[in-house]
């Protein structure tokens, strides 16, 4: 079963907001690897080769040379899966603590949905002593 990823094009590292396709270095039908080049596009401020994130094959070249697209627009599709079903993704294991509870690895944000959090009571200050 054909698994199609769109490419967007993203910032290129400079804070700009769009930029133009200059030439396209694949063909629909072409068997694409990570990170090999695909697009050249220029921006306001110089050209840049784009890799691609996917390994697959190209399926859809969405804008043509000479385009100026916005940033987030997708450019291109690939087919992640051309060969047939890709497997079945396995959940990662859950660590257990030393309350024997599972919680789950998060890299960034406010952590799994569900879990509460508690908090340290809060000791009284007293004023200190007049000398």
């Amino acid at each position: 079963m054909p698994i199609y990823q769109q490419f967007n094009l993203p910032d290129a590292g400079e804070g700009l907001t769009e930029a133009e396709i200059v030439a396209w270095h694949v063909a629909v039908g072409d068997t694409v690897e990570v990170n090999q080049t695909i697009v050249e596009i220029e921006t306001a401020k110089s050209l840049v080769d784009l890799p691609s994130p996917f390994t697959g094959v190209v399926t859809r070249i969405l804008v043509d040379p000479g385009t100026t697209v916005d940033v987030g627009t997708p450019i291109i599709e690939v087919d992640t899966d051309p060969h047939g079903a890709a497997p079945a993704p396995t959940p990662a294991p859950a660590a257990v603590e030393a309350d024997g509870e599972a919680r789950e690895a998060v890299l960034v944000g406010y952590g799994v949905s569900g879990q509460g959090s508690a908090r340290r009571a809060r000791v009284a200050r007293t004023a200190p002593a007049p000398a």
